[in-house]
């Protein structure tokens, strides 16, 4: 979010980890973890979020600070985000073209869990 703000606006703000963390509990975690769609979602749903100047992250979850988060000004707002549907190579080149793209990573499978270190500068990407 903060790099498609500053495509837009030219402004580079950091955003508030923590409010998502101690705010986005709905369908997320918290610290125990959460899904970029959710996090997207609260952003929207709550018109932005604060910067992490105003929200700043504690290291630790705590109760959310609703009545500052309502009474602040939002730095940054989304009207929307789209998947992209897995190995399909076309549609990321298509949306990496126009804005900023996040990845995620399945960490649940065993090979993921199980990984053994990997020189990554012997490691060729196809791309």
């Amino acid at each position: 979010m903060e790099d498609i703000n500053k495509i837009v606006t030219g402004s580079l703000f950091s955003l508030s980890a923590q409010e998502l963390i101690e705010c986005d509990i709905s369908h997320n975690k918290g610290c125990e973890g959460g899904f970029m769609d959710y996090a997207y979602q609260f952003v929207i749903d709550n018109h932005g979020i604060n910067t992490e100047d105003e929200y700043p992250y504690l290291e630790r979850q705590m109760d959310c600070d609703k009545d500052f988060v309502t009474m602040k000004r939002r730095y940054v707002t989304i009207d929307g985000y789209t998947d992209v549907p897995a190995n399909n190579e076309t549609l990321l080149l298509q949306a990496v073209a126009v804005q900023p793209v996040s990845a995620g990573i399945c960490a649940s499978d065993r090979d993921f869990q199980f990984y053994h270190w990997v020189d990554l500068q012997t490691v060729v990407f196809n791309a």
